[in-house]
């Protein structure tokens, strides 16, 4: 994976890599951390006022005993996570050579292939409970919960934010200034249709493909 074309997208920083463009990508994408961070912070405050503060979480040798649980959820949860990451990273990467290359029909042809919703459910069904499991695990100081709170936090709102944004081109600062605003808006499949890229199988005696374009 080309980290530089990630960070060069994530951040909006153009080609040139200016000093003025890298400013405005920082404004542009503060809300990348801001979001994250405001989520980690309510929930680890959360995790204080009502795990910590009312003992509502396992003894030090009950955490022992369900730390393996831990861990195997997180793991079922970053592997397919990883590889899903990493398809969305690729489309996105193609589709941005594709608007450089001014290549319009393969940018349709891929711009509506996004990682189902019920993929991110299953991966929601399997991190939240595992983050649930680290709430209750016992600390033995707070500032150790704290950390494993928040860290965790921040780092599955970071997954999920990037992740959705990577999947959806019309919510690229990058791709509404440098894609034709078409390319956008149109639907790939009657765009496709018109120009004759795909066709569909003939139905009743007549085509499908006729009626619509008409």
């Amino acid at each position: 994976m080309q980290t530089g074309h990630l960070m060069r997208h994530l951040l909006w920083i153009e080609r040139s890599c200016d000093s003025e463009s890298a400013l405005r990508a920082l404004r542009r994408n503060a809300f990348l951390i801001l979001a994250p961070f405001i989520v980690a912070t309510t929930l680890t405050l959360i995790w204080f006022a009502i795990f910590w503060r009312r003992d509502w979480y396992c003894s030090l040798d009950a955490a022992q005993q369900h730390g393996a649980v831990l861990e195997g959820l997180f793991v079922l949860f970053a592997i397919p996570a990883g590889l899903t990451f990493l398809r969305s990273w690729d489309r996105y990467d193609k589709m941005s050579d594709y608007v450089w290359l001014g290549n319009k029909i393969e940018f349709m042809k891929i711009r509506n292939r996004a990682i189902p919703a019920k993929v991110h459910i299953a991966f929601a069904g399997m991190s939240l409970p595992a983050l649930i499991l680290v709430m209750l695990k016992g600390y033995p100081t707070v500032g150790s919960g704290v950390l494993a709170v928040f860290v965790s936090s921040f780092a599955l709102t970071m997954y999920y934010l990037i992740t959705l944004q990577l999947q959806h081109p019309s919510t690229s600062a990058w791709f509404n200034t440098e894609a034709p605003k078409d390319w956008l808006t149109d639907c790939p499949k009657k765009y496709l249709i018109s120009i004759g890229a795909i066709t569909l199988p003939a139905e009743n005696g007549t085509q499908q493909e006729e009626r619509e374009v008409a």
